[in-house]
């Protein structure tokens, strides 16, 4: 038969792991981006191993991705079985096993799989950063076998007290160039504020996520998504059930075909959330909303949209979140990100984490995360665009460079009596208003674009992300507000120049 062509570096990839192997190392990690072809990649070792008559398991972490793994391997031609209860592919016989963890470990507790009649040569572990205990269960029971972990995000905590080296295949900035993966376009309307956000296992809770998204704030995503993604096949993320639901019924109630899915349910409600899926990826929903059940192994490239409203500390969630997007299409010319949740922000572009050493499992120093230093992307205050650069390069806004203002006495009442009736927590409602003002304020003075922006950061420490460009009479409070910077800025400007005279 005519086997799919590997990409030159899915060739490279292997004869890295060969290397790997003949230098004694037995567990191995290949890590490459989603959409590079790990599975197309593992597919050919595993057909090196049946040319030998050699026997592989190929272990995945759910009955979806079985049928994925199923699907792939016969259009490669592989001797593949499927292990099992009822599965018309059950046939232990073949050189190939696809199995769900959970099967394969219930088969181990319960002396149903004979090991000693069918001796395994390569184990291979989908998503291997998902630790399943079965994985140290097949090495004692196989410890002359290689085990091979694919993932797009070896960060795990501890995963390299198990595996011993990892095999990186290709940086994901250089499959966006070659045109392996789409290109995209990030935006971060809204940035939550998670102080004090209950957490667990070093991440926000879901349920105390959930509610710092109030019913404003998910009709803007319906808002945002008109402007930037019209029309585009789109994956929300929401922080727990309801949140997504929510999500949902937000765009539905705009006359967007949505729908939500998650994992629970009988078999029936099984059946149906497989026809949700089916029915997005026909194009009959535009936008289908999850929690969890989308970030990993979910295939659908057409997806050219991504709405993200769950804040997340780990960077192996942020990565793989944004790998549902960015799989190439036909006509697909972008992929389009809102992020709501503000994880680029926290995390960065997922194309400049190239660091993948496996984490050791020592306390406080996780590979989950980005390390400290290392600069961020921010919201442009003028488009949303996420940016690294000073000038924007979507829409070349440039915030103006402030002068340092040195704290005078005596004229700054007025700014003492504003900041003093400030509360200390703004709705944004009156956040709106105030920056609404300082637009009509910065056009009755003919002040430059961007004055406004910056103004507002003074005050609240934050760019105006997510709020809108209207304008609206200034009250006697913003005018006073403005007046008293002004004298700040004088008052500053002339004892630097008297200092310099």
């Amino acid at each position: 038969m005519n086997r799919p062509e590997l990409r030159p570096y899915q060739t490279q990839a292997i004869s890295n792991l060969r290397a790997s192997i003949a230098s004694g190392v037995r567990r191995l990690i290949l890590q490459a981006a989603t959409g590079a072809g790990k599975t197309m990649t593992a597919a050919e070792i595993i057909r090196c191993c049946e040319s030998k008559g050699k026997r592989t398991l190929f272990v995945c972490d759910s009955l979806e991705l079985v049928e994925q793994a199923l699907s792939a391997f016969d259009n490669y031609g592989l001797d593949v079985g499927v292990m099992q209860a009822q599965h018309i592919r059950t046939d232990e016989s073949r050189l190939t096993q696809v199995c769900t963890a959970q099967t394969l470990d219930r088969r181990i507790k319960s002396q149903r799989y004979e090991f000693e009649q069918y001796p395994v040569h390569l184990i291979c572990c989908d998503e291997a950063h998902v630790q399943h205990k079965v994985r140290d269960e097949l090495a004692v029971l196989y410890p002359n076998a290689v085990i091979l972990g694919l993932t797009a995000t070896p960060f795990s905590k501890g995963l390299g007290t198990f595996y011993q080296t990892v095999v990186s295949a290709i940086s994901m900035k250089q499959l966006i160039s070659e045109g392996y993966l789409s290109t995209y376009r990030a935006f971060a309307p809204f940035v939550p504020d998670m102080k004090g956000v209950k957490q667990t296992a070093g991440d926000w809770t879901k349920d105390a996520s959930a509610e710092v998204y109030d019913s404003q704030i998910i009709g803007d995503m319906v808002s945002h998504w008109k402007r930037h993604a019209h029309d585009r096949p789109t994956l929300a993320f929401g922080c727990n059930v309801a949140h997504s639901k929510a999500i949902a019924a937000e765009f539905a109630s705009h006359g967007i075909a949505a729908a939500h899915v998650d994992g629970y349910g009988n078999d029936a409600d099984k059946l149906e959330r497989e026809r949700t899926i089916e029915r997005y990826k026909s194009g009959d929903i535009q936008l289908l909303s999850s929690v969890s059940m989308l970030t990993r192994g979910f295939d659908a490239p057409l997806t050219s949209c991504l709405i993200i409203a769950r804040p997340t500390k780990s960077l192996s969630m942020h990565l793989q979140i944004v790998g549902r997007g960015l799989r190439t299409f036909a006509g697909k010319d972008d992929c389009v990100i809102l992020d709501h949740a503000g994880n680029f922000v926290r995390h960065g572009f997922p194309e400049d984490i190239t660091d993948f050493t496996l984490d050791l499992g020592v306390k406080g120093e996780s590979k989950d995360k980005r390390d400290k230093g290392e600069k961020l992307p921010v919201p442009c205050p003028s488009c949303q665009t996420l940016k690294t650069s000073h000038k924007c390069p979507a829409c070349g806004f440039a915030p103006e460079k402030q002068n340092e203002i040195v704290n005078v006495d005596g004229e700054l009442v007025e700014l003492s009596k504003v900041e003093a009736a400030k509360p200390k927590q703004f709705t944004k409602e009156q956040k709106q208003q105030f920056y609404s003002e300082l637009l009509t304020y910065a056009e009755k003075r003919g002040y430059k674009h961007g004055w406004a922006a910056n103004t507002y950061r003074k005050r609240f420490e934050v760019w105006p992300v997510g709020l809108v460009e209207e304008k609206r009479q200034v009250s006697e409070t913003t005018d006073k507000y403005c007046t008293s910077l002004m004298i700040r800025y004088a008052k500053g400007k002339g004892k630097a120049e008297a200092n310099a005279a």
